[in-house]
């Protein structure tokens, strides 16, 4: 090593220490426990049988880093260079990185939250759905999202690209081949990612990518291309692209993977919009036991913007949102854009249809269209809940009946 990188060496070990000496003697403490998601270590009492085992003073180092000031401060540091810099998660078991700065979420990349389901049983279900539907007189729409991995699978780690093909590919090539009622989002979605990457000056750099680099899901834009998708294989002429607006063009926040576990307090930008204000949507929420509400909108708009006649409903999952009420991430505005090309348009969370509520009879028995949308990382919610599906489409009740208690039976 050259003398000069000798001194920087030197010069950060000194800053390293010094910064905290320093901010411990201007009454600085130490930080929480949230950057590591534990309980941090209590002053150990000083006990003769510790100091004779020796527990005392590792227990007594183990206090002083977790009370050190600026420790918040370091430890962010250090995982935005081992994130930033070096590539290296600091949660290797939950996420992972890969190039171009690509955060994934392991449980996304490898088994069945990447869709790695019985191909099998998954079409079975497709059909048995559609033919009920059919049978009822409706039209069944089964909308599957595609995961980060499926779309940017060459930004993957390259310990996780064979795994991530091996588990997800069957299921995608299996819902390819049931159009319809499946919908095709892969190649819209993959003509959009060649198109972002095609543009000279993007807004942002980051917005450049279908999905945010180092969040879990897809950016507004993308949840409004998928909204618009859905939307006009239900009508072609329904959708209108003023009836959501951009205000402003976006903002800055950390994302949800840095939130959960990276810890890093990097910003992505995040675009807000709002329903146009000459679009009249009304809700009536029905609560459900339990979970998830149900949130049904009515639209009476008149003149340029005014609704498509249909009664819809869309089962849906966390990915396909609303837009914020308050600063938040994560948001497409997608169930506003559907709601605001329909007059009558009811949401239901996939927790929902898991809590078996009768009340979500007359929802369904009212929808001329029902849209399933899934991601691709939780197609096995198809099968779980094709029961539960099968009679919602039939009008039969589907609450949970608990058995009776057996009688008491006489001694011999």
């Amino acid at each position: 090593m050259t003398r000069g990188g000798s001194i920087t060496l030197i010069g950060l070990f000194a800053l390293v220490l010094g910064l905290p000496a320093a901010a411990g003697l201007v009454g600085v403490k130490g930080g929480g426990a949230a950057l590591q998601n534990r309980t941090l270590k209590a002053r150990p009492p000083l006990t003769v049988p510790a100091l004779m085992s020796g527990t005392w003073g590792k227990d007594m180092t183990d206090w002083v880093w977790d009370v050190l000031p600026l420790r918040d401060q370091l430890l962010r540091l250090d995982h935005r260079i081992d994130a930033g810099v070096f590539r290296d998660s600091p949660v290797p078991d939950k996420v992972a990185f890969g190039s171009r700065g690509f955060a994934f979420r392991i449980e996304r990349v490898a088994g069945r939250k990447a869709g790695a389901v019985d191909v099998k049983r998954l079409t079975g279900t497709v059909k048995h759905l559609d033919d009920e539907a059919t049978r009822q007189g409706r039209r069944l729409i089964i909308a599957v999202s595609p995961t980060k991995a499926s779309l940017y699978p060459e930004y993957l780690p390259a310990s996780y690209r064979r795994a991530y093909a091996q588990s997800s590919a069957p299921s995608e090539v299996a819902m390819l081949s049931m159009q319809p009622p499946v919908l095709d989002l892969w190649t819209p979605l993959r003509a959009e990612k060649k198109r972002l990457i095609g543009l000279k000056k993007p807004p942002h750099r980051r917005l450049r990518y279908l999905y945010r680099p180092t969040d879990d899901h897809w950016s507004f834009e993308t949840g409004q291309l998928q909204a618009k998708l859905i939307v006009t294989a239900i009508d072609p002429a329904a959708w209108h692209d003023d009836r959501i607006v951009l205000t402003p063009p976006y903002v800055m926040k950390e994302s949800e993977l840095s939130t959960i576990y990276l810890k890093t307090g990097v910003q992505e930008p995040y675009t807000a919009a709002a329903v146009n204000p000459d679009v009249t949507l009304t809700s009536t929420v029905t609560p459900i036991r339990g979970t998830h509400a149900v949130t049904t909108y009515d639209n009476p708009t008149t003149g340029a913007l005014a609704p498509a006649h249909k009664r819809v409903l869309v089962v849906r999952d966390s990915f396909l949102s609303g837009l914020p009420t308050t600063p938040h991430y994560g948001h497409d505005g997608g169930i506003e854009a559907i709601a605001a090309s329909f007059d009558h348009t009811s949401f239901v969370h996939w927790d929902a249809v898991a809590a078996k509520d009768d009340k979500l009879l007359p929802i369904f028995a009212e929808a001329e269209v029902i849209v399933i949308q899934v991601t691709q990382g939780n197609l096995a919610n198809l099968m779980v809940h094709e029961a539960t599906f099968l009679k919602l489409f039939k009008g039969l009740p589907v609450a949970i009946t608990k058995t009776p208690p057996k009688a008491p039976q006489p001694a011999p």
